[in-house]
């Protein structure tokens, strides 16, 4: 074990790579750390030290992994639920425009308008991506 607890955290980085999308990121085998999240990883990753409490080198080994793939789900779930919100308000506002055109097959009152947002979220590309990753 390192003698510095914050020796093994990755130095903050501002944006991935250009060939490689931020939306493949859950993905991602080196840990992904922003600058405005690297002080909330260090607090993360000291409290999930002392919570798993590693006793020689190779718990420590299964600790930074675990604490990586943890903070790569909190961070899927964040995904997710920004992904299902863009996808929801974007189909909301179409199939409100659709009701207001009052044609035959369009939405005809809010009830109509959510059912249509929600069904249409559900085939969204973006959020089929981030639960593929999941």
């Amino acid at each position: 074990m390192s003698a510095n607890p914050t020796s093994d955290i990755p130095p903050p980085t501002s944006a991935p790579s250009p060939g490689r999308p931020a939306t493949h990121g859950l993905r991602r085998r080196k840990l992904f750390i922003t600058p405005e999240d690297h002080q909330r990883f260090i607090h993360f990753r000291h409290d999930m030290i002392q919570e798993i409490d590693p006793q020689d080198h190779t718990e420590h080994f299964f600790a930074e992994q675990i604490i990586a793939k943890r903070w790569l789900l909190l961070h899927a779930d964040e995904a997710e639920t920004a992904a299902m919100r863009n996808a929801y308000n974007a189909q909301m506002a179409y199939a409100q425009k659709r009701m207001q055109a009052a044609t035959p097959g369009d939405p005809q009152n809010e009830d109509d308008c959510y059912d249509l947002a929600i069904a249409a979220t559900c085939t969204n590309d973006k959020v089929h991506l981030v639960l593929r990753y999941r």
